[in-house]
């Protein structure tokens, strides 16, 4: 990982399925951020379409689009232009029949590095949404970058095997509502302890219809700290720091608990049910 990694996570208020609304005001934040020194930033979860799910649900079709879509080609260009990497969540069409709920992951060159689809699809998504089946880690000239979004995170094996595949960084696009944050607030902190990692994750705000998610974006350490969070209710942008001399001390003295595994014991945990 490098020395520096000046990240930046955009709490965005979306406009209900108003695509092109959402993407110029997202291309104004990520210039505030550029300017402010950020190298990586991250959106949230779908956040060119909103995501209540209820009201726009039976339109995510006609709104997802391809990797050649309007939304990802701007992406790139502004990425290649700020020399800055953009992580950024969108309803994907990757394939015939349902999209996907993605997060496309592009280089400071504009360049497509890859694509994550969310494995873990909560309530209504898995009506609209097709299911991801994998974890990449994408080696880049900031560190390895792996990506889970949302509901992911309160799977500990989500993270862990992004951890086990070599990531140093783990970003998190959500929707999380308001209701559930004291989950949002044990579950980030501890995916960075338990995987000896950063972990990057951004939370949408504001209201969509009965739909409210509060925010509360947060950057924590490899040892469970949090490193700046947002704490006010609002549309903003958290700047944080990332060392990576911090991450290297902390492994090579061996972490807390990655060197200590004992995966032969563990054969219950991907046994699928009967």
């Amino acid at each position: 990982m490098k020395d520096q990694v000046r990240l930046a996570l955009i709490q965005f208020e979306s406009k209900l399925g108003r695509v092109a609304e959402n993407r110029e005001k997202a291309e104004k934040m990520i210039r505030t951020a550029a300017n402010k020194g950020a190298e990586l930033i991250c959106l949230p979860e779908l956040f060119s379409t909103g995501y209540n799910l209820d009201i726009i649900g039976r339109e995510i079709n006609q709104m997802a689009e391809p990797l050649s879509g309007p939304t990802i080609i701007r992406m790139q260009k502004l990425a290649k232009e700020l020399g800055v990497f953009i992580v950024v969540p969108i309803a994907l069409q990757l394939a015939e029949g349902r999209p996907f709920n993605s997060a496309v992951f592009i280089g400071d060159q504009g360049e497509i590095i890859g694509t994550y689809s969310k494995c873990h699809l909560f309530e209504t998504e898995r009506l609209y949404f097709q299911e991801g089946n994998e974890f990449p880690v994408y080696e880049t000239s900031l560190g390895k970058v792996g990506i889970m979004i949302c509901f992911d995170a309160g799977f500990p094996e989500a993270a862990r095997t992004l951890a086990l595949r070599g990531a140093e960084i783990i970003l998190c696009p959500a929707a999380w509502r308001i209701q559930d944050t004291r989950m949002w607030e044990l579950n980030m902190p501890q995916r960075a302890l338990e995987n000896s990692c950063y972990v990057g994750a951004v939370n949408r705000f504001g209201h969509e219809d009965t739909l409210y998610m509060g925010g509360f974006s947060m950057a924590c350490g490899p040892e469970g700290d949090v490193l700046e969070k947002l704490e006010q209710e609002q549309e903003d942008i958290l700047y944080c720091t990332l060392d990576g001399q911090r991450l290297a001390n902390y492994r090579a003295d061996g972490g807390p608990y990655l060197p200590y595994r004992r995966p032969e014991l563990y054969t219950e945990v991907s046994k699928q049910e009967d």
